[in-house]
């Protein structure tokens, strides 16, 4: 997307916001700017699409319901080509290795809300990809059906190879292997890599949600798809979730699959390696 802060002041005018100063933010994929007026400030995002506008919004009253940080939603506007939200402006701060105790902590306290069935009440988004939400009382079934296989689809619409989505249908068809559990529905951020959190001064700080009642297993796996967190992260969280080690070790594949398959819709072949490796590691283990 392709706007300016003039073209957003346009926008807020007409939504009836007060006009200030539009400074942009970078650091995501989406335009993004800082608005400041008489001392106080806002954060602005812009969205291609009025749902993803509406889904976020409903994602960060969902976790505020935990005791983390979250931008209070101020306003939402849709506008010709998209949407914009108006957020709290948090001053945000990286989380670092002191910080990780309390990550923990607020961590195991969102996975301790759980829900009645797997999903959500609306579908939302996963990035700028559309993510089904249909409730469900089978995780390998709701897993398969409304996080592979709509990724697979959109994956092959992009060019994914015929013979890699070969090994994740073989994947799928298999899911019961790996997903042999029903754990307990619990609220997940659903898009926890380490972009997506923060520290707001000594409170953690999450945000971009893509909320739904699910495996709490699914964010511990995606906050290790691009590093992981500090040593004092996991005796904080497993002190209040205890996790099963080796099953974790078993599904990680699987969950960081949906995320792979995502992002080779979104950003390209540089992705086609990851997907290999997800499909040739839960191979290897099924097989011993």
């Amino acid at each position: 997307m392709h706007l300016g802060p003039r073209q957003l002041q346009h926008s807020l005018a007409r939504a009836g916001l007060p006009a200030g100063e539009l400074t942009p933010v970078s650091g995501g994929s989406l335009p993004a700017f800082r608005l400041s007026r008489g001392g106080q400030a806002w954060f602005i995002k812009v969205v291609p699409d009025a749902d993803m506008a509406s889904a976020e919004a409903d994602g960060l009253h969902a976790l505020a319901k935990a005791p983390v940080q979250v931008p209070e939603v101020v306003h939402q506007s849709a506008m010709a080509d998209g949407a914009f939200l108006v957020l709290q402006w948090l001053t945000l701060r990286p989380v670092v290795a002191a910080d990780e105790d309390a990550f923990g902590r607020c961590l195991a306290a969102l996975h301790r809300l759980t829900g009645p069935h797997y999903g959500w009440h609306r579908d939302n988004w996963i990035g700028l990809g559309r993510q089904q939400n249909s409730p469900a009382d089978d995780w390998a079934v709701f897993f398969r059906d409304q996080r592979l296989a709509p990724q697979l689809r959109r994956a092959r619409a992009a060019g994914l190879p015929a013979d890699v989505a070969g090994e994740v249908e073989w994947v799928m068809q298999r899911i019961h292997a790996w997903l042999d559990h029903a754990p307990t529905p619990v609220l997940v951020h659903g898009d926890l890599w380490s972009g997506n959190r923060a520290m707001a001064g000594d409170r953690p700080a999450l945000f971009d949600p893509a909320v739904y009642y699910g495996d709490p297993l699914v964010d511990l796996a995606m906050l290790h798809l691009f590093g992981g967190p500090g040593a004092a992260f996991w005796p904080a969280y497993t002190a209040l979730n205890p996790v099963d080690g080796k099953r974790f070790r078993r599904v990680q594949p699987l969950y960081d699959l949906y995320h792979w398959l995502n992002h080779f819709t979104i950003f390209g072949d540089s992705y086609l390696t990851p997907i290999q490796r997800c499909c040739a590691a839960l191979r290897r283990e099924l097989r011993g």
